[in-house]
């Protein structure tokens, strides 16, 4: 399975660390491959933390996908993932599955959450850098709100 990485900041701050993740291929085999292409392409600006509620999960955006394939229906196996087996589980809505509109958004969780099975597809997992997203989860309300500009500076294939 392939590992990617994203380096995570405060912006005009410090560094926070770097987050390792496995990817399931044969859960979303598309959303997978355009997450690779641009880690490949280190395209780290493209990706936007846009909400992060403590005790639940992070929101991200790729920005700009231009990605033709994910405009379509997307391919999946929703029991690859077991949201309610372990935190830190990367996944998307299932309202995108006939394709991501605009940009493409994932989730990371930050415990198990088992009421999301069946409504979400899980698609990967972190491997390290756990201790950095709980760190994370102080910069969040429980709205969702950012205290802190949070950015990634890299990403790639590991």
């Amino acid at each position: 399975r392939p590992h990617i990485y994203f380096d995570i900041h405060m912006r005009d701050a410090r560094a926070l660390g770097r987050i390792v993740v496995e990817l399931c291929t044969e859960a979303a085999p598309l959303v997978v491959l355009h997450l690779m292409r641009c880690c490949l392409c280190d395209m780290h600006k493209k990706f936007l933390i846009r909400r992060l509620f403590p005790n639940l999960w992070l929101d991200v955006t790729l920005q700009d996908n231009g990605s033709v394939e994910l405009h379509q229906p997307l391919e999946y196996d929703a029991k690859i993932v077991d949201h309610g087996a372990s935190s830190y589980v990367l996944s998307f809505s299932k309202d995108h599955l006939q394709g991501f509109r605009h940009h493409m958004s994932f989730s990371i969780s930050f415990r198990p959450l088992s009421v999301v099975n069946g409504s979400r597809v899980g698609f990967g997992h972190v491997v390290k850098g756990r201790r950095i997203l709980d760190c994370l989860q102080s910069y969040g309300t429980k709205n969702g709100k950012l205290n802190r500009s949070i950015i990634f500076t890299s990403c790639g294939v590991l």
